[in-house]
């Protein structure tokens, strides 16, 4: 999803995330014994905005076409690749915001963030990556996309996600 995705793609990943999300935690039920406890950790963000150009997929898809303007990737390829992901909506928490921004700030902070987020990407996306692109370029792809990912800290508010951890425990 782009901020040029229309209205009804995001109404139907989220309707998609609502319907899986309760399945998982029905299963989940069944499955845990009676005083049993499930931790879930999950991304998310501040933002209620629905798109992903505040999260850096933008700046992957970018990294992507750089790749194909060098002709390292086919741009067939890339039109045909498709990372579904859907963050979780959370309430914007002013005072924890605040306090991450008093103690970092500056663009070294920005440049480690940037390499932060693209490695956990690569944890999420590589397998997908690799399968539809090749491992020939992940090294190349996610330097490029760091290096974006750096620069648009510096700029916007990639740094807006955050993460959830909920523990359930069965009466």
């Amino acid at each position: 999803m782009s901020r040029s995705s229309p209205p009804n793609v995001f109404q139907a990943y989220a309707n998609q995330f609502q319907n899986d999300f309760t399945n998982f935690l029905n299963l989940r039920s069944k499955e845990t014994v009676p005083q049993g406890c499930m931790v879930l950790t999950c991304v998310g963000r501040i933002n209620p905005n629905h798109s992903m150009e505040d999260y850096g997929w933008e700046e992957l898809a970018e990294s992507l076409l750089d790749l194909v303007a060098q002709g390292v990737v086919k741009e067939a390829d890339v039109d045909s690749f498709n990372l579904p992901f859907l963050q979780v909506f959370v309430a914007n928490d002013y005072e924890e915001e605040q306090l991450i921004r008093n103690q970092h700030s500056g663009s070294d902070i920005c440049v480690e963030m940037g390499k932060d987020i693209a490695n956990g990407v690569r944890a999420i996306s590589e397998p997908m990556l690799c399968s539809h692109f090749g491992d020939a370029i992940i090294d190349m792809l996610l330097t490029r996309y760091a290096a974006r990912l750096a620069d648009g800290l510096s700029k916007s508010e990639l740094d807006k996600v955050i993460t959830i951890v909920v523990s359930l425990t069965k009466k």
